[in-house]
């Protein structure tokens, strides 16, 4: 087949270029589709070659014998650029080796631009906020701005992912963040770390706190009770005065043995027992408390104040 007679079709449409990490792959698509139609390489194209075919094909009267391979190959290279990166180009018409190489600077100033917002991204990703508190979505996050940064030539080693990676990771990480705390634990790449958090996310206790999130619900782990929050619920008075309660942490009841002077009688409405007698560590262990529960100064303290009544 004639590579001079090649039909225009039997290319698809290139990929517009937009940043410094798609120049090369571009470079490739665009000097192999001005072979095919043209004949002629890119990377062996001068700005003094051009002009001189540009003058030749301006001589010829006969529009079929103009050979206008220089026109073929501008407008292929223009018409792949996104229009940011078309509109910043002044070099004059003709000249292929000058545009190709105001295309690549023109990339370098948009990638300095760009390093400092893919940074800041980068460092402050959280699984909450970029993950939409799913891991692989947030890993996804992390990855695609750690090869942009490669891209521009500014690589995050894996020691700074790893760190920015568990810093940024959901509190239901908490037990594997403070194991990877102790010396000798911390892989020292940033797959093998993702493998564990990945497996750590397929045991049951948090399975369960990461699908209520993706649900809707709340984690147990993303609120720390605190006084202003228990302060208005009643005391069980059973635990108070056993130290014990049939509904265990069922009780929709305070479960503490010390009484607060704020619970009046309103408070005690619907509490399990009335009974206040400080019971002897025998009476307890009737009562099916397991013993070893308490420590030990506070069953000396009971025994001595069993004693005394």
């Amino acid at each position: 087949m004639d590579l001079l007679n090649a039909d225009h079709n039997t290319s698809a449409k290139l990929p517009l270029l937009k940043s410094a990490d798609q120049y090369l792959a571009w470079r490739t698509r665009v000097a192999d589709k001005c072979w095919a139609l043209t004949g002629h390489d890119l990377a062996d194209v001068t700005d003094k070659e051009c002009v001189a075919a540009l003058k030749t094909a301006g001589d010829e009267k006969e529009a079929a014998k103009r050979d206008c391979w220089v026109s073929k190959c501008w407008l292929i290279i223009t018409s792949s650029l996104h229009d940011d990166l078309l509109l910043k180009l002044t070099v004059k018409r003709g000249l292929i080796q000058s545009l190709m190489a105001e295309i690549n600077a023109a990339l370098q100033i948009n990638s300095a631009e760009e390093i400092q917002p893919l940074r800041l991204e980068l460092y402050g990703a959280t699984m909450q906020k970029d993950g939409n508190a799913d891991l692989q979505t947030y890993i996804a996050y992390l990855m695609q701005r750690q090869k942009k940064l490669a891209a521009h030539g500014k690589p995050v080693e894996d020691e700074e992912m790893i760190s920015i990676f568990l810093k940024g990771l959901h509190p239901v990480y908490q037990p594997l963040q403070v194991h990877f705390a102790i010396p000798g634990t911390l892989p020292k790449r940033f797959d093998q770390v993702v493998d564990i958090v990945r497996r750590y996310s397929a045991t049951p206790a948090a399975a369960v706190e990461l699908a209520k999130l993706k649900s809707g619900g709340v984690s147990q782990n993303m609120f720390n009770m605190t006084p202003q929050q228990t302060a208005k619920k009643p005391l069980c008075r059973m635990f108070a005065s056993k130290g014990a309660c049939r509904f265990g942490t069922n009780c929709k009841f305070l479960h503490t043995t010390t009484p607060r002077e704020s619970d009046g009688p309103a408070a005690q409405d619907g509490v399990h027992s009335a009974t206040t007698k400080v019971m002897s560590p025998l009476s307890v262990a009737s009562a099916s408390v397991n013993l070893q529960h308490f420590h030990p100064l506070f069953l000396l303290f009971w025994h001595r104040a069993s004693l005394t009544k």
